[in-house]
């Protein structure tokens, strides 16, 4: 290798390399702060992700993830100190990782423990539901109309007029993402459906969990010395140097998305 080529390669301290490494080859389970919110297809280690922002920014810095998919990048930078853009085509996306990055006042979150204490009560099968025809037409009964998973259209249903009860924009994008949670235990690759036991339990379950990790993510925050700004759109990321939100962010010091993961540089860092 020539000294001129040895020149444009990040220099790593010998504890940083070590961490991206062991990142890399994490296999846990995703856990901690608000991850679980949402199982995203694609979703990468946390750990891999807090090791990159760690050795290529500092506090302050601003990280993009150009495909945030569920959020992990962004939970991970706002929980350390850093700015961070998220961009991702999929409305799907947008809502999970606005509702992880949503750092709930106290407040808010006993209003949401208190919510959640009730939630066994509003699931019931002789009770009236309501139908949510733009929900309908947006595709999300799909997989709700078979006869054998009324029980469950139901149920959920209910548990959605709770959460629109909250009468707060934050308090029911939370308590839809809990909902949405459930439904994905519920449904997603079952050869058979839970029962309303189950469903009930599993949504209260849920709910507590997801509560503990919004206080883990507002305790994480509230650690740092200023508050970080974010930024999350809608968008395809072609052509983002021209989307007019973003005129007021730093440019990004780290870019970090989803695998195929590797690392270069050229006065910023990227993990793509």
């Amino acid at each position: 290798m020539n000294k001129a080529n040895a020149s444009s390669w990040l220099k790593l301290s010998k504890h940083a390399q070590i961490a991206l490494i062991e990142g890399a080859r994490d296999a846990r389970p995703v856990a901690g702060l608000t991850h679980n919110f949402y199982r995203y297809p694609a979703r990468f280690s946390p750990a891999f992700v807090r090791s990159a922002i760690v050795a290529f920014t500092a506090p302050g810095d601003t990280i993009l993830d150009p495909y945030m998919g569920g959020g992990t990048s962004l939970v991970e930078a706002i929980a350390l100190g850093r700015h961070a853009i998220g961009v991702d085509i999929s409305q799907l996306a947008e809502f999970v990782a606005t509702v992880k990055t949503t750092v709930l006042e106290e407040a808010e979150l006993e209003a949401l423990t208190a919510w959640a204490a009730g939630l066994a009560d509003v699931i019931h099968l002789h009770r009236p539901s309501i139908h949510f025809a733009d929900y309908a037409e947006q595709g999300y009964y799909k997989h709700l109309d078979h006869p054998s998973r009324w029980r469950l259209r139901r149920a959920i249903e209910q548990a959605l007029g709770s959460a629109i009860a909250l009468h707060s924009p934050r308090l029911e994008a939370f308590a839809r993402c809990v909902i949405l949670r459930t439904a994905q235990w519920a449904l997603d690759g079952r050869k058979n459906l839970p029962s309303m036991v189950e469903f009930r339990k599993m949504l209260v379950d849920i709910a507590g969990e997801m509560i503990t990790g919004a206080r883990e993510l507002r305790a994480a925050v509230l650690d740092q010395a200023s508050p970080a700004t974010i930024r999350i759109i809608n968008r395809s990321s072609a052509g983002l140097e021209d989307e007019p939100s973003l005129a007021t962010m730093p440019t990004p010091k780290l870019v970090v998305t989803s695998p195929p993961l590797s690392v270069s540089s050229s006065g910023s860092a990227s993990c793509n």
